[in-house]
Protein backbone atom coordinates (compact mmCIF):
# COMPACT_ATOMS: atom_id res chain seq x y z
CA UNK A 1 0.00 0.00 0.00
CA UNK A 2 1.20 3.58 -0.76
CA UNK A 3 0.09 7.19 -1.59
CA UNK A 4 1.77 8.96 -4.75
CA UNK A 5 1.44 12.32 -6.29
CA UNK A 6 3.19 11.03 -9.24
CA UNK A 7 3.35 13.89 -12.29
CA UNK A 8 1.16 13.87 -15.06
CA UNK A 9 -1.60 11.49 -12.90
CA UNK A 10 -2.15 13.14 -10.09
CA UNK A 11 -3.16 12.32 -6.33
CA UNK A 12 -3.72 8.98 -5.64
CA UNK A 13 -2.71 5.60 -3.79
CA UNK A 14 -2.47 2.19 -4.25
CA UNK A 15 -3.89 -0.78 -2.71
CA UNK A 16 -2.42 -3.91 -3.90
CA UNK A 17 -3.04 -4.28 -7.58
CA UNK A 18 -5.68 -0.88 -6.95
CA UNK A 19 -5.18 1.80 -8.20
CA UNK A 20 -7.41 4.84 -6.19
CA UNK A 21 -7.97 8.60 -7.17
CA UNK A 22 -7.33 10.50 -3.93
CA UNK A 23 -7.92 13.93 -3.45
CA UNK A 24 -4.97 15.26 -0.63
CA UNK A 25 -6.81 18.00 1.73
CA UNK A 26 -3.81 18.14 4.35
CA UNK A 27 -1.04 16.27 5.73
CA UNK A 28 -2.98 14.97 9.13
CA UNK A 29 -5.91 14.01 6.97
CA UNK A 30 -3.17 12.29 4.73
CA UNK A 31 -1.70 10.61 7.56
CA UNK A 32 -5.25 9.89 9.43
CA UNK A 33 -6.41 8.06 5.87
CA UNK A 34 -3.09 6.27 5.67
CA UNK A 35 -3.51 4.44 9.10
CA UNK A 36 -7.38 3.89 8.23
CA UNK A 37 -6.01 2.18 5.10
CA UNK A 38 -3.31 0.09 7.52
CA UNK A 39 -5.90 -0.80 9.80
CA UNK A 40 -8.64 -2.08 7.43
CA UNK A 41 -5.85 -4.29 5.61
CA UNK A 42 -4.44 -5.84 8.82
CA UNK A 43 -8.09 -6.57 9.77
CA UNK A 44 -8.62 -8.09 6.33
CA UNK A 45 -6.36 -10.79 7.16
CA UNK A 46 -6.88 -14.66 8.07
CA UNK A 47 -4.62 -17.00 10.09
CA UNK A 48 -4.61 -20.60 8.24
CA UNK A 49 -3.69 -22.67 10.83
CA UNK A 50 -2.69 -25.88 9.01
CA UNK A 51 -0.61 -29.28 9.53
CA UNK A 52 2.02 -29.38 7.25
CA UNK A 53 3.53 -32.01 4.84
CA UNK A 54 7.34 -31.97 4.92
CA UNK A 55 8.49 -28.62 2.69
CA UNK A 56 5.48 -27.17 2.57
CA UNK A 57 6.90 -24.98 5.32
CA UNK A 58 9.18 -23.45 2.05
CA UNK A 59 6.64 -23.35 -0.15
CA UNK A 60 4.05 -21.57 1.99
CA UNK A 61 7.14 -18.56 2.35
CA UNK A 62 8.13 -17.99 -1.45
CA UNK A 63 4.11 -18.07 -1.70
CA UNK A 64 3.68 -15.31 0.30
CA UNK A 65 7.01 -13.87 -0.36
CA UNK A 66 5.42 -13.41 -4.01
CA UNK A 67 2.63 -11.93 -2.89
CA UNK A 68 3.45 -9.40 -0.42
CA UNK A 69 5.83 -8.47 -3.60
CA UNK A 70 3.07 -7.84 -5.88
CA UNK A 71 1.30 -5.44 -3.21
CA UNK A 72 -1.44 -8.14 -2.12
CA UNK A 73 -2.40 -8.76 1.46
CA UNK A 74 -0.33 -11.87 2.97
CA UNK A 75 -2.47 -14.05 5.42
CA UNK A 76 -0.46 -15.15 8.42
CA UNK A 77 0.36 -19.01 8.47
CA UNK A 78 0.80 -21.16 11.58
CA UNK A 79 1.92 -24.93 10.97
CA UNK A 80 2.06 -27.83 13.01
CA UNK A 81 3.33 -30.93 12.84
CA UNK A 82 0.63 -33.41 13.53
CA UNK A 83 -3.41 -33.01 14.13
CA UNK A 84 -2.58 -33.64 17.78
CA UNK A 85 -0.41 -31.00 18.46
CA UNK A 86 -2.47 -28.58 16.63
CA UNK A 87 -5.63 -29.05 18.84
CA UNK A 88 -3.39 -29.50 21.97
CA UNK A 89 -2.48 -25.90 21.51
CA UNK A 90 -5.62 -24.97 19.61
CA UNK A 91 -8.41 -26.22 21.95
CA UNK A 92 -11.98 -25.52 21.79
CA UNK A 93 -11.55 -23.24 24.44
CA UNK A 94 -8.69 -21.28 23.03
CA UNK A 95 -11.04 -21.31 19.60
CA UNK A 96 -14.24 -20.17 21.19
CA UNK A 97 -11.66 -17.12 23.34
CA UNK A 98 -10.51 -15.83 19.57
CA UNK A 99 -14.57 -15.69 18.99
CA UNK A 100 -15.34 -13.69 21.65
CA UNK A 101 -12.40 -11.42 21.99
CA UNK A 102 -13.14 -10.57 17.88
CA UNK A 103 -16.20 -9.61 18.82
CA UNK A 104 -15.76 -7.49 21.98
CA UNK A 105 -13.16 -5.91 20.44
CA UNK A 106 -9.57 -4.83 22.12
CA UNK A 107 -10.09 -5.79 26.01
CA UNK A 108 -7.95 -6.30 29.06
CA UNK A 109 -7.70 -10.15 30.10
CA UNK A 110 -9.59 -9.56 32.78
CA UNK A 111 -12.74 -7.97 30.79
CA UNK A 112 -12.11 -10.58 28.18
CA UNK A 113 -12.43 -13.75 31.08
CA UNK A 114 -15.54 -11.73 32.32
CA UNK A 115 -17.37 -11.45 28.28
CA UNK A 116 -16.13 -15.05 27.96
CA UNK A 117 -17.68 -15.96 31.32
CA UNK A 118 -14.62 -18.04 32.69
CA UNK A 119 -11.78 -18.24 35.58
CA UNK A 120 -9.50 -15.50 35.08
CA UNK A 121 -6.97 -17.88 35.20
CA UNK A 122 -7.34 -20.51 33.16
CA UNK A 123 -7.87 -17.18 30.55
CA UNK A 124 -4.98 -15.79 31.36
CA UNK A 125 -2.69 -18.93 30.63
CA UNK A 126 -4.72 -18.87 27.07
CA UNK A 127 -4.46 -15.65 26.29
CA UNK A 128 -0.60 -16.40 26.98
CA UNK A 129 -0.77 -18.93 24.57
CA UNK A 130 -2.49 -17.39 21.99
CA UNK A 131 -0.15 -14.56 22.07
CA UNK A 132 2.97 -17.31 21.81
CA UNK A 133 1.32 -18.56 18.47
CA UNK A 134 0.62 -15.30 17.01
CA UNK A 135 -2.87 -15.33 17.05
CA UNK A 136 -3.27 -12.20 19.65
CA UNK A 137 -1.71 -8.78 19.74
CA UNK A 138 -0.90 -7.14 23.00
CA UNK A 139 -1.56 -3.15 22.86
CA UNK A 140 0.79 -0.63 24.47
CA UNK A 141 -2.34 -0.18 27.08
CA UNK A 142 -1.56 -4.35 27.43
CA UNK A 143 -5.52 -5.01 25.99
CA UNK A 144 -4.83 -7.80 23.73
CA UNK A 145 -6.81 -8.09 20.38
CA UNK A 146 -7.21 -10.48 17.50
CA UNK A 147 -5.63 -9.23 14.53
CA UNK A 148 -7.32 -11.47 11.89
CA UNK A 149 -10.59 -11.50 10.29
CA UNK A 150 -11.17 -15.16 10.09
CA UNK A 151 -9.28 -18.05 10.95
CA UNK A 152 -9.13 -21.07 8.39
CA UNK A 153 -7.73 -24.86 9.73
CA UNK A 154 -6.76 -26.61 6.90
CA UNK A 155 -5.72 -30.25 7.73
CA UNK A 156 -4.87 -32.82 4.82
CA UNK A 157 -6.51 -36.17 4.42
CA UNK A 158 -3.92 -39.21 4.47
CA UNK A 159 -2.44 -39.87 1.56
CA UNK A 160 -3.38 -43.45 0.04
CA UNK A 161 -0.03 -45.82 0.73
CA UNK A 162 0.86 -48.84 -1.12
CA UNK A 163 0.59 -51.80 0.79
CA UNK A 164 1.95 -54.72 -1.03
CA UNK A 165 5.46 -55.26 -1.36
CA UNK A 166 7.23 -56.96 -4.19
CA UNK A 167 9.12 -60.16 -2.69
Amino acid sequence: MRYDNERGKGDHRHLGDKEIDYVFVSINQLLDDFERDIEYWRLSMKAIIEVARKGSAVRSARTQLAAARRGAAVDFHLSFESAKSLFTDLTPARLALLGTLRQSGPSSVYALAKAAERNYSNVHTDVARLEALGLLERGEDNTVSVPFDAVEIRLPLAQKTNSTQSI
